[in-house]
């Protein structure tokens, strides 16, 4: 099943995974302020979807399964050093960021401190709700197309 199928069958109709409009990070501060209550309304939609059918936590692979039993798994491997794919080498921006090692080092622990009273808390996750990849509809609502790194999570990872 394609990823976009498997995702619309989660989501509430609420949800548009195919939506026309203008891309987000086009508008302008003023325009933003009239619409920002939508906006989070419709990211709060996302974490709304049915997700009993699934199990796990993390991203979903190319089977549309996820690979992580706990979260804090999940976040032990999301955080390895040893990562391969697109996030390989992600330690690198200790030294070529202004990402502090230590600033990681501190909420990373927090992650993990709090990771076991959030287990079987699961939500869908969008994943990539950046401007540049959300689509603000005529009607002044948000559309989410890109589902690449969708997943299981908490729903305050579409915030953050």
């Amino acid at each position: 099943m394609t990823r976009d199928l498997f995702i619309k069958q989660m989501l509430s109709t609420r949800v548009d995974i195919t939506p026309t409009g203008k891309v987000a990070n086009e508008l302008s501060p003023e325009e933003f302020a009239t619409l920002a209550e939508r906006f989070f309304a419709d990211v709060l939609e996302i974490g709304r979807a049915d997700v009993s059918e699934t199990v796990g936590y993390g991203e979903f692979n190319e089977e549309n399964r996820l690979e992580n039993e706990t979260l804090q798994g999940f976040l032990e491997k999301e955080f390895s050093p040893e990562r391969e794919g697109y996030w390989k080498n992600w330690t690198r921006m200790f030294e070529t960021t202004m990402l502090s090692k230590g600033f990681f080092d501190k909420y990373y622990a927090k992650m993990m401190q709090y990771a076991p009273f959030c287990e079987g808390r699961r939500y869908l996750v969008n994943n990539n709700t950046f401007f540049s990849y959300m689509i603000v509809k005529a009607d002044g609502s948000v559309g989410f197309p890109d589902w690449t790194r969708a997943g299981i999570c908490d729903f305050l990872l579409d915030f953050a």
